[in-house]
């Protein structure tokens, strides 16, 4: 392994897109309706490289406005994209407390893409002796990576989190990182409505590069070019020069950012912590308290209440008050982990942040088959109450492998319905 120290760049305006874009079926929010998609999504995939990768520094890049040099030279560059949905707009300013609460620097200048500032930090980095990660999807990133820079890029549904080197970037399109822009301007990119030559795709475009060079090559081999394709090239010649411009990512920008002096340090929990609370980020909240010896809003963690429904004056209790939430947390105790197989134990609520419920409804003492009454409510009588406020679609219900509380819940006869959130699907 390198003994190079470790730069990690992240787009941070692609991944709070992807973010937001990957709960648009179903968005995650707090009780008051706030879309939290983009926040949680963001602050995980930080954490899963803070946790996973081994690094000495990091650092996140933002669009600022709109890029003025491109759209100086073709007006229409992004024209085809919608505008940025209000709600991940209103979202923003989480992402960026939050960023800031993690110590990391935030990298960012008016009219400058986040493609542009990464790709000049990566080179200046490169150049006095560190290694690069790139963690982004956009793929006009390729045109980066050589033997000191990579890219990390996020998974794709069940796909896993590809790596691209300087061993393997080909494989992506089929043409080496240094012929990138060249493929770009030939085949264009309608997500940022680069026009590129018409009737010209990616495997046209491959093979083009591939036989002659870069477009300058190409270009001068016209005549040994087949017509059709040759016609297509010298009529969208003028294109293909513009896209070329378009695609290619500059790395000599004035910005002035010391990577060297932003070593990775940990949290500012004064500043992190009131803003998952707001967002309502439980899961992660447990973890942050934990770290910081605080708990919720700086108290000690000793004070979260946890309620034990062991009569059945409480449990009718508890049942107003999720019939009258708006959203609530679940989660089943068994037996075992394969769920069709798993025996229900207890079922655990929670309504707000800092106080959750524990119901028992099968525990059993040391040695013995059967459940013991005395240590539980009865379950019949608990699920029919239930029935009716976790078949119904509010209160909105979240959790953590709601797949596997939902097929336990399944086998004691009630249909889980108003799923809002997974926790461990947003992690994945």
């Amino acid at each position: 392994m390198s003994d190079r120290k470790r730069l990690y760049l992240m787009d941070g305006t692609q991944f709070a897109y992807r973010a937001y874009f990957a709960f648009i079926r179903n968005p995650l929010r707090n009780s008051k309706g706030i879309n939290t998609s983009a926040p949680f999504g963001m602050l995980q995939s930080i954490l899963k490289i803070l946790e996973s990768e081994k690094l000495d520094a990091f650092a996140v890049a933002f669009d600022k406005g709109k890029p003025v040099d491109r759209l100086e030279i073709y007006p229409e560059y992004k024209s085809s994209r919608a505008k940025m949905p209000d709600e991940m707009r209103d979202s923003l300013p989480y992402i960026r407390g939050i960023v800031e609460a993690m110590n990391i620097p935030i990298i960012e200048k008016t009219g400058v893409e986040a493609d542009d500032l990464l790709g000049t930090i990566a080179k200046r980095a490169e150049k006095k002796g560190w290694d690069v990660v790139l963690v982004t999807g956009d793929k006009d990133f390729l045109q980066l990576v050589d033997e000191h820079i990579s890219i990390l890029a996020p998974s794709k549904g069940a796909l896993p989190t590809e790596w691209f080197t300087v061993e393997n970037a080909h494989r992506r399109f089929g043409v080496p990182p240094a012929m990138m822009v060249d493929f770009l301007a030939l085949m264009g990119d309608n997500s940022d409505n680069v026009p590129g030559v018409k009737g010209i795709g990616k495997k046209t475009a491959a093979s083009l590069i591939n036989e002659f060079g870069g477009l300058k090559e190409i270009y001068e081999h016209l005549d040994e070019i087949s017509g059709g394709t040759a016609k297509k090239l010298e009529s969208d010649r003028e294109m293909a020069e513009l896209s070329q411009k378009l695609v290619t990512i500059d790395t000599d920008i004035d910005i002035d950012f010391d990577w060297e002096n932003a070593p990775l340090t940990e949290p500012d929990y004064e500043k992190l912590i009131p803003i998952l609370e707001e967002l309502e980020f439980t899961s992660l909240l447990d973890r942050f308290y934990r770290e910081s010896g605080k708990g919720k809003s700086g108290a000690a963690e000793s004070e979260i209440e946890y309620v034990l429904v062991d009569t059945m004056g409480k449990f009718d209790e508890l049942i107003e008050k999720l019939k009258s939430a708006a959203r609530i947390s679940l989660d089943t105790e068994t037996t075992r982990k394969e769920p069709m197989l798993a025996e229900l134990v207890g079922l655990s609520f929670a309504i707000e942040p800092g106080k959750a419920y524990y119901i028992p409804v099968g525990h059993r003492r040391p040695g013995e088959m059967f459940p013991d009454e005395d240590l539980n409510l009865p379950k019949k009588e608990v699920l029919t109450a239930l029935k009716p406020v976790l078949e119904a679609e509010n209160p909105a219900k979240v959790g953590q492998n709601l797949k596997y509380d939902y097929i336990v819940l399944h086998n004691e006869g009630l249909n889980l319905r108003g799923i809002d959130g997974d926790v461990m699907l947003a992690d994945y």
